[in-house]
Order: structure tokens, then sequence, then C-alpha cells
């Protein structure tokens, strides 16, 4: 059997619903301005100065954290949506294994 492979358009709703990439990027961003913040509030208690940047990093990962949180929420509730897809991808390289012991007068077009 001859496979005719198209673009795999279950395994790319998969990772867009696994929100892999911006749930790391939100991650690294919240540690890193609120350790960037608290170093920022050391100093300015050493040097007894008000710390205006300080408080900006402190809002910067105020609102990182914001956004992580509203990130995990949608990743909690998407997680259906990704046991069907990871069902139907399952699905699919099955279909092909069984399907594979055809002879080569067959094609089988996946992702169509």
């Amino acid at each position: 059997m001859r496979i005719l492979d198209f673009e795999d358009h279950v395994a790319q709703e998969l990772a867009r619903a696994s929100l892999v990439s911006p749930r790391w990027n939100l991650r690294w961003a919240t540690i890193i301005l609120t350790v960037l913040t608290v170093v920022a509030l050391i100093l300015t208690a050493a040097l007894d100065v008000t710390c205006l940047p300080g408080l900006l990093l402190g809002a910067l990962a105020l609102a990182a954290g914001v956004g992580l949180a509203y990130t995990e929420w949608r990743y909690r509730a998407n997680r259906s949506l990704r046991n069907q897809l990871k069902a139907g991808l399952r699905g699919q390289n099955r279909m092909t294994e069984i399907l594979s012991t055809l002879p080569d007068d067959y094609y089988l077009l996946n992702n169509l």
C-alpha cells in the first residue's frame, strides 16, 4: 500500500490546545520578574530611596502571574479537547498500521 500524507491538522490542533510554549514563556517571565522585583526592593531598602523601577517590575511580575493563571485555566479547560485529539491521532496511526498490509495497488490518503 502506498501512503500519501497531507498536512496533519489533528496534530496541529493538539499542539495549539496544549499551550506548551505560552505556558513555559509565562512561567519564566513570572519567575524572572519576581526575582528582579525582590532584588530591586532589597536595593531600595538598603539605599533608603524610593524605587520606581522596583514598583514597575512588581507590576510586570503581577501581570505575568495573572497571564500565567489565565493560561493554566485555559489549559485545564481544554482537557477533554486534548483527550479527543490524542484519541484521534492514535486512531490515525493504528489505521495506517492495519492498512499497511494491503498490496501496492492501494493508496491511503492520510489527513486529507
